[in-house]
């Protein structure tokens, strides 16, 4: 489709320098305005390698200097070559797991850890504790707890990964991490006031 819009555009910057019309009267290459300049009418038509643009008759032959000098027309506006549409490029020379990202990963893991620990100990300490989080069950087992929670730890650090990637000079990335550590410590520490009581 990128080659496709370029040999298109590239035709019709041919076709303009061609017809020797300043780029202020090339938008109006329409039929009618073809014919009340006893132009011939832009025809697109489309092949099979790529799409090409062509006069309805031949081409002018090319225009001649008027002096030897190195004068420039002032009235007209001359045509810049097109150049290719480059995508931005993601890599900025930063690494994507660089020391913060690991570090606050860690972190988060660190915090998961000590909450799916004090779990286990409030519920294996208190006959009356419970698990607030529905996705857990009411007395999960140790197994159950880690066989839920590390998937949606490695979600977080994929979703985390993604996104600093995608954007490295944004903190959106910090975002997942950040909130996984602010709960599960929160929540390790209700933990202990529970299995202390």
């Amino acid at each position: 489709m990128r080659v496709v819009r370029w040999t298109v555009a590239s035709a019709l910057v041919a076709l303009i320098l061609a017809a020797r019309l300043p780029i202020s009267q090339a938008a109006n290459l329409s039929p009618d305005f073809c014919v009340q300049q006893n132009r011939p009418p832009l025809e697109l038509t489309r092949t099979s390698a790529a799409a090409s643009a062509t006069i309805s008759s031949d081409l002018p032959e090319t225009p001649r200097p008027q002096s030897t000098l190195d004068t420039r027309d002032l009235n007209r506006t001359r045509a810049v070559p097109l150049a290719l549409a480059m995508e931005p490029t993601t890599n900025t020379g930063s690494r994507t797991l660089d020391r913060k990202f690991i570090l606050l990963h860690s972190l988060s893991t660190g915090t998961l850890f000590a909450d799916l620990e004090t779990t286990v100990h409030a519920l294996a300490g208190q006959a009356k504790a419970t698990e607030l989080n529905g996705l857990f069950g009411a007395h999960p087992t140790r197994a159950r707890l880690y066989g839920i929670a590390l998937p949606l730890d490695a979600v977080s650090f994929y979703l985390s990964y993604r996104s600093k990637k995608a954007e490295p000079r944004r903190n959106v990335w910090k975002v997942p991490p950040a909130l996984s550590i602010a709960v599960h410590t929160a929540a390790a520490i209700n933990n202990l006031i529970v299995a202390h009581r």
